[in-house]
């Protein structure tokens, strides 16, 4: 979800920029409406994970962010 607010298109010098976009599997989505979520992610922006869990209709009681590209250890996990 979201524009470009970090100046990708400005690096480019005039060359075309690629725009692409994930999009939940529909039936899985339904699956998370109304529910209660503890929502952890290692990536760049989880702020914008976190935004589309409650797009879908999860309630998100908890968020866990973690580094971009982190490397879970099983006791994180757990937690």
């Amino acid at each position: 979800l979201g524009e470009d607010r970090h100046g990708v298109a400005a690096l480019a010098g005039g060359r075309p920029v690629l725009k692409a976009w994930l999009e939940p599997d529909p039936e899985a989505a339904a699956r998370l409406a109304g529910c209660a979520v503890l929502a952890f992610a290692g990536i760049g922006r989880p702020e914008k994970f976190f935004a589309t869990l409650e797009t879908l209709g999860a309630r998100v009681v908890e968020r866990a962010p973690f580094a971009d590209h982190h490397p879970y250890r099983p006791a994180e996990v757990a937690a």
